[in-house]
């Protein structure tokens, strides 16, 4: 602190306080508080972004996810009812949230559902993550970002990075697809994309189309994103005939939980 002037000692002190509240409960995994298993990642939390010896401390990535896995295909779900279960998940992390005792600041304001086979991949937006999804590893999802990048200097002229720095839920429930089915392909699965966002002016989520990059990186993944205007539905998985659906997290980042499939719990 030798040398640091008491405004700057102040603006100091806010900075590391800051950084201890937004840690609070590390190393804490609780449960789920909703039906969708909705919870924050805490192996991604304590080991995301990577910190060298000695550094001063830095704010944690903060997101959440599930995985259902169903014993029939969810093309049977309908894209209202779709959007019902991604309006679920937002108010399931936000509950989640608060029993972490985070910062509203600091909640997602996104959260997402891919629909593909028997899966549904929930993924929030990120808070703190230092483009991961650009920094993490040579994923099929860094690649695809990498696409992006092309096509849009070669429309543009300009060399630009995906919004966010691709922390977006759209690119994180790739990256989740790709944890849990290392070499597959997302595109020609058929499969489903929606995402609702919190509007502070509306103290609510809304629907969203996917915004630049996230419009383009849907559209190499082979993604169809849901119609905005479409009607949220209710939704009863059993009385479907999807039955209970099994209920996991594979975690982006860090030691992984057990694999999808393994246990019916979350």
């Amino acid at each position: 602190m030798i040398g640091l002037s008491p405004s700057y000692l102040v603006l100091f002190i806010c900075w590391a306080f800051g950084v201890l509240l937004d840690a609070a409960n590390d190393k804490v995994r609780l449960d789920p508080q909703g039906p969708l298993g909705i919870t924050l990642d805490t192996a991604t939390r304590d080991n995301w972004p990577r910190v060298e010896a000695g550094a001063l401390p830095t704010r944690r990535m903060l997101f959440w996810s599930s995985w259902l896995g169903f014993n029939k295909t969810v093309d049977g779900l309908s894209d209202a009812q779709l959007w019902q279960i991604v309006h679920d998940a937002h108010a399931e992390m936000r509950t989640d949230a608060a029993q972490y005792k985070v910062p509203v600041r600091n909640i997602p304001t996104a959260m997402v559902v891919l629909a593909v086979g028997n899966e549904l991949v929930f993924a929030s937006s990120a808070k703190n993550a230092n483009s991961f999804a650009y920094k993490y590893e040579e994923t099929k999802v860094k690649n695809t970002l990498d696409l992006c990048q092309i096509a849009f200097f070669e429309q543009s002229g300009k060399t630009l990075e995906h919004k966010n720095g691709a922390n977006c839920g759209e690119v994180l429930a790739a990256q989740l697809y790709y944890t849990i089915h290392p070499g597959e392909a997302l595109s020609g699965k058929g499969a489903r994309i929606a995402a609702v966002l919190w509007k502070k002016a509306e103290n609510r989520p809304v629907q969203t189309d996917p915004f630049w990059g996230c419009n383009k990186f849907v559209e190499v993944e082979g993604l169809r994103p849901l119609n905005i205007n479409d009607t949220a539905e209710a939704y009863d998985f059993e009385t479907m005939g999807l039955g209970k659906p099994k209920i996991n997290q594979m975690q982006l980042c860090g030691a992984p939980a057990k694999k999808p499939g393994s246990s019916s719990n979350a």
